[in-house]
């Protein structure tokens, strides 16, 4: 299996490296097996041993009082040192690093927490019975979280590329049955804008002041413009149906459900450290080797029994992890003369969600490793001709939708906003206005011509054009280091309307004097186009998302952000790939 070790690293230690979702899932499974961990014969049961419920909730209690810690760690280190790692991705080492940092914060805080409220009565056997496991699950669950991420990410891109696939061919694209009430609207609005031009500009051949005119353009745009592409984004926002998280974890457990030497490795690091503080030396490895080894055996056995019967990837994986956790002890039980009692069942549970976390992780890890064609078969394969299909129908009109929107808030809007700046000046004569006024009315005469003008040019001809727009108002410098002819034209359209918002964000918002903007090659993602737009206005504003955002979620898969400079004014940073490669 070839792999793309550039690709892997950028994933680690990228943009989803502490993603906060990805996250969020993993501290109520954390808690559970710690909490169920501590119940264990190694364990030091503290003050409250007559009442279990009491120290159990104790246990719950110090093990959230730990995570909101190692959270605080998390923001802090998110937003300092790891700060710009969707830009520049985090050396792995470092990632390893701050991984285990987590663990120990983690495991050492939890038994001193565990301690302080009495759950347990040795504060160095509380820390120490932690701190190694928690390390080492924060050294390797941090980095494969941020993988999981990003191949969810991934899978979903690649999905809606299979799906605009099944649309090209089948031409389902010709039936837009959710535009025609979206164009009405739209159809409406030009028609009754043209009328009000037409009527300014018989004002205009008497005498008119043109900030007047500037003030209706933007009345325009405000009351009449914006509703109507909020409502085609939104209406596109809602109809979403893409790559599901159960889509990716029924794709790892098909492929490999039970990844027996990561298995084997992991239960041999964690088990072995706890049963040498029971066992001697001697007697805690052949332990542990003994389960590992029934663990594995468990395994193997159900993967046979799927080659015979095809039992579902979620039914086998669970009852490979049940039968793996509740024999593999037993068994091991009986053969050192232990003596079964209720606790060994949560000791059972315990090691259940210990051996789900794994084998899970590690399938999601090998997928991450399959290679484009393989991601692509086995998806085609899990979801179907029919779902791809019914998808495509749906998505059809969701392209065009978004197409329409951004069409109308980038072409439209942007230019009727730049004509009434030119026209909020005194200073024009009635000729000048005239003139932006029968602009504005070649604009709306074309506005419902929503073939890409980034098709039909070249791309620096219309990166030119913008600059031009703006001229007056601001001082743009473009540096474009790409060549022209091998930008795909659905790209080149997405990179023409990414600069014309940022240009007018800066201008609009940020009251910018001087924007600067440079499109390149990413590294080291060569399949990836980055932008930055760096201005000198007030920077970023607060409050609630507007289209601008949406436009640039929209076609960098969120893979973007915006920051203040400490000199002041705003930088944009936005990755967004190709469409000839979407991974």
């Amino acid at each position: 299996m070839q792999i793309n070790w550039k690709g892997l690293k950028a994933d680690i230690g990228g943009r989803w490296f502490l993603y906060r979702k990805s996250l969020l899932p993993l501290a109520p499974f954390v808690t559970l097996t710690s909490v169920l961990a501590s119940s264990s014969p190694q364990a030091g049961v503290g003050q409250f041993e007559e009442d279990p419920i009491l120290r159990f909730f104790l246990l719950v209690v110090a093990n959230i009082a730990s995570i909101l810690l190692c959270w605080l760690y998390i923001e802090l280190a998110s937003a300092t040192a790891f700060r710009n790692r969707s830009v520049r991705p985090i050396n792995w080492v470092a990632v390893l690093a701050f991984g285990a940092s987590v663990g120990f914060l983690k495991g050492s805080s939890t038994g001193a927490f565990s301690f302080l409220f009495g759950s347990e009565n040795n504060l160095e056997a509380a820390v120490s019975n932690r701190i190694f496991q928690t390390s080492l699950l924060g050294l390797w669950s941090l980095p494969v979280l941020a993988l999981i991420t990003a191949t969810y990410f991934r899978y979903q891109s690649e999905r809606e590329a299979l799906i605009l696939e099944r649309i090209k061919i089948s031409k389902i694209s010709e039936s837009k049955s959710g535009i025609p009430a979206h164009q009405v609207a739209l159809r409406a609005f030009i028609a009754e804008s043209k009328a009000r031009i037409s009527e300014l500009q018989t004002l205009s051949r008497g005498s008119i002041d043109p900030t007047s005119v500037a003030r209706e353009l933007r009345t325009l745009i405000e009351d009449g413009l914006r509703p109507i592409s909020h409502q085609i984004w939104m209406t596109e926002q809602k109809n979403r149906s893409g790559f599901r998280l159960q889509d990716l974890t029924l794709l790892a457990l098909r492929r490999n459900p039970f990844p027996l030497t990561f298995v084997g490795f992991s239960v041999f690091i964690g088990l072995f450290p706890l049963n040498l503080v029971a066992y001697f030396p001697a007697e805690a490895l052949v332990r542990t080797l003994v389960i590992i080894l029934l663990i594995l055996g468990i395994y193997g056995a159900f993967l046979l029994l799927n080659k015979t019967f095809s039992v579902h990837p979620a039914l086998l994986f669970l009852a490979g992890n049940t039968g793996a956790s509740t024999l593999g002890f037993w068994i091991t039980a009986v053969i050192f003369g232990d003596e079964f009692t209720e606790e060994s069942l949560v000791v059972m549970g315990s090691l259940l969600l210990w051996l789900i976390q794994i084998t899970l992780f590690a399938s999601v890890i090998i997928e991450v490793l399959s290679s484009r064609a393989e991601v692509r078969a086995e998806l085609s394969k899990l979801t179907g001709r029919a779902d791809i299909s019914a998808d495509a129908s749906r998505a059809a009109n969701r392209f065009a939708s978004r197409e329409l929107a951004q069409h109308v808030h980038s072409n439209i809007q942007n230019m009727l906003l730049a004509r009434s700046l030119i026209l909020d000046n005194e200073d024009l004569t009635q000729a000048e206005i005239e003139g932006q006024l029968e602009e504005v009315q070649d604009l709306l005469e074309s506005a419902l011509d929503t073939n890409p003008v980034a098709n039909q040019d070249s791309l620096f001809a219309n990166l030119d054009e913008i600059v031009e727009r703006w001229r007056g108002f601001v001082r743009i410098d473009l540096e474009i280091e790409l060549e022209n002819n091998k930008i795909d034209p659905t790209t080149s359209l997405a990179l023409v309307q990414v600069v014309s918002e940022a240009i007018s964000n800066s201008v609009r918002h940020g009251l910018a004097q001087n924007v600067s903007i440079r499109v390149s090659k990413a590294e080291p993602a060569a399949s990836f186009l980055e932008v930055t737009v760096i201005d000198d206005g007030l920077g970023p504003r607060s409050g609630s998302r507007g289209l601008g955002t949406e436009l640039f979620m929209a076609v960098s898969g969120n893979n973007w952000e915006i920051n203040s400079r400490e000199a002041g004014g705003t930088e944009l940073t936005l990755r967004m790939p190709t469409s000839s490669d979407q991974l």
